[in-house]
């Protein structure tokens, strides 16, 4: 019915507006390396009581839940997803399509099966709260 440029450009402006409602506060990511710094230990990629997407640290007696920051991640050597954090779903994009349309051919995307794995860039991490002792 459009042409295909017309459609490429609703596709990549909604991917757009998916990355910017991902983004969570700064400054989170350095409460996180202060944590991995007293010895807390990361768990793998879960999803909180309220649905978010992240990490639940534990250590000192505590229990700590790290929101994953949204954004971009590789599957392997051809997928991508977007991780959405307030709601743990992924989006599923073509990535020959998005790095074409970005201009690049690679970003500094994390891997998803190393968000899955607890293996975390400070990056990678939004706000860190409380949970439990």
């Amino acid at each position: 019915m459009f042409p295909k440029q017309f459609n490429d450009c609703i596709f990549f402006g909604a991917v757009a507006c998916v990355l910017a409602a991902c983004q969570t506060a700064g400054g989170s990511s350095s409460r996180y390396e202060v944590l991995k710094s007293q010895g807390y230990k990361t768990g793998s990629l879960t999803q909180s009581a309220s649905g978010s997407a992240g990490w639940y640290l534990s250590g000192d007696g505590k229990r700590i839940f790290c929101q994953a920051r949204g954004g971009v991640t590789y599957v392997g050597e051809t997928g991508m997803v977007i991780l959405i954090p307030t709601s743990g779903r992924m989006l599923k994009v073509d990535r020959e399509a998005y790095h074409k349309h970005q201009g690049v051919t690679k970003t500094d995307a994390a891997q998803l099966s190393d968000l899955k794995a607890g293996r975390l860039r400070p990056r990678d991490v939004g706000r860190c709260t409380f949970v439990s002792n």
